[in-house]
Formats: structure tokens, sequence, C-alpha cells
């Protein structure tokens, strides 16, 4: 329960900058969309998601995960 707690007022903290953060993002895919560089766009998209999966934001899927520890 305090761990829930601590991680509550941490978010709340955190709330500004993670708006800021993905604000940026998504202006700088913005940009490359109107440059037509779609392939860096998909790049990026890409980069995204993995690091959201090493931090551990996005589980991956059951299917993801068995396929991982078979490899």
């Amino acid at each position: 329960m305090v761990k829930r707690k601590l991680s509550d007022v941490l978010d709340g903290l955190d709330e500004g900058k993670r708006q800021t953060f993905w604000q940026a993002r998504l202006l700088e895919m913005q940009l490359l969309l109107k440059e037509k560089k779609y392939s860096a766009l998909a790049r990026r998209i890409g980069d995204l998601l993995e690091s959201d999966r090493v931090t551990g934001r996005i589980k991956p899927s059951k299917s993801e995960a068995n396929k991982n520890r078979a490899e």
C-alpha cells in the first residue's frame, strides 16, 4: 500500500514532464510526416515502442513473451 501511494505521488510529479515528452515526440513525428520521410517516421515510432517495452511501460503480449523464450 505504501508502495502504491508513493508511486501515485511520483506519477503526479512527473505528469507534466510526460506530457511534454510525448508532445515533443508527436511534433517530431508530425514534422517527419510533413517532409514525407515515411521510413524515418516508421523507425522513430518503432524506437519509441521498443523503449516502452524495455522500460516496462508496455507489457509484451503472452505470444511475444513465449516467442522470446523459445529463441
